[in-house]
């Protein structure tokens, strides 16, 4: 009985004796060092008349009391927050277990006390924790009253002692063992079938290091040495080898008591493998080439609070990451930072929706670039928003390619014109020679008439208005190329797709009668009017109504024709389809159609209809190639409705 009450008071856990009204009767020295008051201290005192249970658990803790003195139980397990003298916090795991006469009577209470703070860092672990002990619990009351029927009937206090110690010992998830000075096993707890897979008696007299994985024996050796020349408690992690062959990772918590020493060893693979995959996941945001933005959810004024930034950051804004942490994303923002998009940002968020986006950022040094953000929320298991996700992109580059190729664009369509205007200077000539010719032999005949009578003839006037028409013609004709062929900026208007359609023709006719070719028109009625740059439209329908032309130069005259159509599509948007009855084009052909510098002409710089595809994108439509199931084939431009 000696050696059981010496291995209980210097056992690896507080252990607490109280009287029937819950006075404090024994105050092991753990239980000092645990709680930091003495025995002198406490002995007699209620566990309630001090501050020594949190306040938020004293409910809990009188239903534990009430259930053992009123519920017939003969233990219990609970978890709860206990006060130190120093004034520090413990969560710790209480066995209680209740002691009766040989009439039933409560006579006291045993508790053994383990810290298990570390264990329960947050709430919902606890909570787990809780959930596991009460299974164990009722394990444990189970295979008490089992033993209960077992024992002898012996003194009460050595009957209480040997079973408190049978149920520690016993039923503990986590090994507990006795060691020689050497190191050697003692006496090994049955939770060694679980952690190693071996009975206990396979241990007697072995060493340490018989369970420890070939690697890490050093690591038992050298807690070995160091328990024999510290004082207190020594720690070590390390890998065992179950019977099986299989490793698990033990932590050992060991304790010298003069010439024993006491062991507490447990299973802790899934944590260290929970720390590894969180290191992996870590290790790999730092040195992600983007930026990573963690905040948290409060979306209250001034906005979320930076939680972490990743390096790459870093090397965005010129922020470290202590100047960035606890403070607003709002120090990247400065004038430029458009408003607009901060709402459309401030309203994805208030409704727990992702949010892709550019805006105008600011560096350290003040320089500004653009960012573009793609944020996500983080949810916990109840589906709650805990932190908000950001990966942010420099696109300030990208954006100078893309503002540096549509002026580019411009410049090739600029060219394109001109060598379109090229081509269309013999028809130039024609359409301007025949009303100057008009003119002029009008005018002719009024100064012969003029000669021949002294008087104004009726006719005077019909030839006069004749040549003010023809005029006004060759005026026309005369503004409309030269706008085809002035270089500017993109100038964007309402226009109607119909007149813009009519208007291309009135500059092909003289193309169209060379080639001996019908344009059939089949217009759709109140089509809704288009914002786009007016001269580039007509650019793509004299491309794409050129290429027609020139796919049906081998069709005698009378079947060359050309269909135009316009219509509304469901989509809102509006079509125009070219349709040509030439040779039709091949699959690789229209593979191809669109890409730079390929031609179906010997002689064709294969740019028109690459640069006519970049205009249809830049105002928001589409232009691609159709075959046509009997003849020819067929282009398709489609144009979004006008906003303005």
């Amino acid at each position: 009985m000696a050696r059981l009450a010496f291995h209980i008071d210097n056992a690896p856990l507080g252990v607490i004796e109280w009287d029937a009204q819950w006075r404090i009767q024994r105050w092991s020295p753990m239980a000092e060092r645990m709680f930091g008051w003495s025995a002198d201290e406490v002995i007699g005192r209620r566990w309630d008349d001090w501050r020594f249970v949190c306040k938020d658990d004293m409910s809990r803790v009188e239903r534990l009391m009430r259930g053992l003195v009123g519920d017939g139980k003969s233990t219990n397990v609970l978890v709860n927050r206990n006060h130190t003298k120093d004034g520090r916090l413990l969560t710790c795991a209480w066995f209680t277990s209740v002691m009766r006469g040989d009439r039933g009577e409560v006579v006291s209470f045993l508790s053994f006390a383990q810290d298990v703070t570390e264990h329960y860092r947050d709430r919902d672990e606890l909570v787990a924790r809780r959930r596991e002990l009460q299974t164990l619990n009722d394990e444990l009351e189970a295979r008490v009253a089992r033993r209960t029927a077992e024992l002898t009937q012996t003194a009460a206090d050595l009957r209480e002692s040997e079973r408190r110690y049978r149920m520690l010992a016993e039923n503990a998830t986590d090994m507990i063992s006795c060691h020689s000075f050497d190191g050697r096993f003692t006496c090994v707890s049955p939770a060694c079938r679980a952690l190693l897979g071996c009975e206990p008696e396979d241990l007697i007299g072995e060493l340490p290091r018989v369970i420890a994985h070939p690697d890490d024996r050093h690591l038992v050796i050298d807690s070995l040495h160091r328990l024999r020349q510290a004082v207190g408690v020594v720690r070590t992690t390390f890998r065992a080898l179950k019977r099986d062959g299989s490793v698990v990772w033990l932590e050992s918590s060991s304790h010298s008591q003069g010439e024993e020493i006491v062991v507490v060893s447990r299973d802790v693979t899934q944590r260290l493998d929970a720390e590894h995959r969180l290191r992996l996941i870590e290790s790999a945001v730092d040195q992600v080439g983007e930026a990573v933005v963690i905040t948290d959810a409060d979306l209250h004024s001034p906005g979320p609070r930076i939680v972490y930034v990743n390096p790459a950051f870093t090397a965005m804004t010129g922020y470290s990451a202590d100047e960035a942490l606890g403070r607003s994303p709002r120090l990247l923002q400065g004038p430029r930072t458009r408003p607009e998009v901060l709402d459309r940002l401030r309203h994805a968020l208030s409704a727990g929706k992702p949010f892709l986006g550019q805006n105008v950022n600011y560096r350290k040094d003040g320089s500004e670039y653009t960012v573009e953000w793609n944020i996500n929320p983080l949810r916990d298991a109840r589906q709650q928003i805990t932190h908000w996700v950001a990966i942010q992109r420099d696109v300030t580059a990208r954006n100078l390619a893309l503002q540096m190729a549509q002026v580019h664009r411009a410049e090739l369509a600029h060219v394109a014109r001109l060598s379109t205007m090229g081509e269309m200077a013999s028809g130039l000539a024609h359409e301007i020679n025949q009303p100057l010719a008009a003119i002029t032999n009008y005018t002719n005949g009024i100064l012969k008439h003029l000669q021949k009578t002294p008087d104004p003839h009726p006719q005077i006037s019909t030839a006069l208005a004749r040549i003010a028409d023809q005029s006004e013609r060759a005026a026309q004709i005369i503004r409309r190329i030269r706008a085809f062929v002035n270089k500017r900026g993109s100038v964007r208007a309402v226009h109607h797709l119909n007149d813009l359609i009519r208007e291309t023709l009135s500059l092909l006719e003289t193309d169209l009668q060379e080639h001996q070719t019908r344009v059939d028109l089949d217009l759709a009625q109140d089509l809704p009017p288009i914002h786009v740059d007016g001269i580039q439209i007509e650019q793509v329908l004299v491309n794409v109504i050129r290429n027609a032309l020139e796919a049906m130069e081998t069709l005698p005259s009378g079947q060359r024709t050309i269909r135009l159509t316009s219509t509304l599509e469901p989509t809102g948007h509006l079509r125009v389809t070219i349709h040509d009855h030439g040779s039709g084009l091949s699959e690789s052909q229209r593979n191809h159609l669109f890409d730079p510098f390929f031609s179906t002409k010997e002689d064709g710089m294969g740019l028109g209809l690459t640069i006519s595809q970049s205009i249809a994108q830049d105002h928001g439509g589409r232009l691609w190639a159709t075959p046509d199931p009997q003849i020819g084939t067929r282009l398709h431009l489609t144009l979004p409705p006008s906003r303005v």
